[in-house]
């Protein structure tokens, strides 16, 4: 057997295992949805809120909530989502990481321009509508490159399928290059300090969910840097300290589970 026909048997019974632990994996983890059995015949499907010795109460599908007495209910159960019913999936308490890639987009020295974003974060999530967490990212302003830390909060505004969200950060961003020194054309020295400044940003946009733990994130809103960057002239003995305020619009793309 020639090593072209072996190899592709051995990529053929790869991808053929790697279907078989895909289809598995999908199948143990399909969102299930709780099922309501009443004694008239109805069926009601989605998730229990509230269950007494005296009353059941579930919100379904569509977000209409459902209050029946326990005697008129046969039986409770919980089954998988069917097929053809969209199976999207949000976690509703407990850890969560995010991580977006994007544009700060501004006017600098009078022209448009846009600058690279990148954050990622981790928290904690206490129900649907409210997450705390902290983060670290990149930042780029044409005073420098930043590493931001910052504490964030968010939460869904609304339990649908495709969920729209708030966003808000606060924190410090640490310039890349807090000291820089070069020579001037008198041959002088000169010193430049910046050791970074204060940041925060507001935000919203969309959550896409899926049939796995990830949903798809897509943001835009408005991001604020302050530095303050101290430059001394060897040669002249004179120091100039520039406040600089960076406020910028972004757009940024990304995932979270």
């Amino acid at each position: 057997m020639n090593r072209a026909i072996r190899n592709s048997l051995l990529f053929s019974l790869l991808l053929g295992l790697s279907h078989i632990v895909a289809g598995q994996t999908t199948s143990d983890y399909r969102p299930k949805e709780d099922v309501v059995y009443l004694e008239n015949g109805w069926i009601i499907k989605g998730t229990i809120t509230s269950h007494t010795a005296e009353n059941i109460t579930i919100e379904s599908r569509e977000g209409n909530t459902f209050v029946f007495p326990t005697a008129d209910v046969r039986e409770v159960a919980q089954e998988a989502k069917p097929r053809r019913y969209r199976d999207v999936w949000f976690r509703s308490k407990g850890y969560y990481s995010a991580t977006n890639i994007g544009v700060l987009i501004g006017n600098e020295w009078g022209y448009t321009s846009g600058t690279f974003l990148f954050q990622q974060s981790h928290g904690y999530r206490f129900n649907d509508y409210l997450s705390t967490g902290l983060g670290a990212g990149i930042s780029t302003f044409s005073s420098g490159v930043y590493i931001p830390l910052f504490a964030e909060i968010r939460g869904d505004l609304a339990k649908t399928q495709v969920r729209p969200f708030y966003h808000a950060q606060a924190g410090y961003a640490f310039a890349t290059r807090p000291n820089d020194e070069w020579t001037d054309w008198n041959g002088g020295s000169v010193t430049t300090t910046n050791p970074g400044g204060y940041m925060w940003a507001l935000s919203t946009g969309i959550r896409i969910g899926t049939r796995s733990r990830v949903s798809w994130v897509f943001e835009t809103g408005y991001y604020v840097s302050r530095s303050e960057t101290t430059t001394v002239w060897e040669t002249s003995r004179s120091t100039n300290t520039q406040r600089i305020t960076a406020r910028r619009v972004f757009v940024s793309t990304g995932i979270m589970f």
